[in-house]
């Protein structure tokens, strides 16, 4: 029920499994994730949180600031 703690506690394999499960395609660089692109059926929770972490830092959905 809470992906941040299941990737916590989860050994290499299992956070494998668990990024199979939500992405489509990760893009990593320099041993870091630079881009994911989430499986069609969860787009729509991604697209989601993406506007609410938005809304907390004061950008709009586009992911531009918004005026103030």
């Amino acid at each position: 029920q809470d992906i941040s703690l299941a990737w916590e506690v989860a050994d290499q394999g299992q956070r494998n499994r668990l990024a199979t499960e939500l992405f489509e395609a990760v893009w990593v660089k320099d041993g870091l994730v630079v881009a994911v692109k989430p499986r069609p059926e969860l787009k729509p929770f991604f697209k989601l949180n993406f506007e609410r972490q938005a809304e907390n830092i004061g950008c709009g959905p586009d992911g531009e600031s918004s005026p103030v």
